[in-house]
């Protein structure tokens, strides 16, 4: 009896911890590509441009990696085509496109994050 609940107990805490890891990755990953494509948003210098998306779809390959693991490859996919969408914008000098396409970006991260948010009303 007491056997079985305290492997209920570890598995149950194991996984509660797990969640709050992952969750908290995924919460400093989105904060720190939407304040990076904020940014870039408001570049005005090409050539700036051009470091910056570069630097961030390098941080967004980094992060990618392990938000893989727990997070639906068709979400992480439609950021990333919004990101190369936003690239392609900047060397093509498409200022409107290049705003709508971070804009984009930012609301498919911010998406992800609450999506997988573990919320009590989600369990009730």
């Amino acid at each position: 009896m007491y056997k079985e609940l305290i492997i209920s107990l570890i598995v149950i805490v194991s996984i509660i911890s797990l969640d709050r890891v992952t969750n908290n990755y995924l919460k400093e990953s989105t904060n720190v590509l939407t304040q990076k494509l904020s940014t870039l948003k408001q570049q005005e210098e090409p050539k700036e441009e051009k470091e910056q998306m570069d630097d961030i779809l390098e941080e967004w390959e980094n992060r990618y990696e392990k938000l893989a693991y727990y997070i639906e490859h068709n979400e992480l996919e439609k950021v990333k085509t919004k990101m190369i969408n936003a690239k392609s914008n900047i060397e093509t000098e498409d200022k409107e496109q290049k705003v709508q396409s971070i804009d984009e970006a930012i609301y498919l991260l911010e998406h992800i994050r609450d999506k997988d948010t573990l919320n009590l009303k989600d369990i009730f």
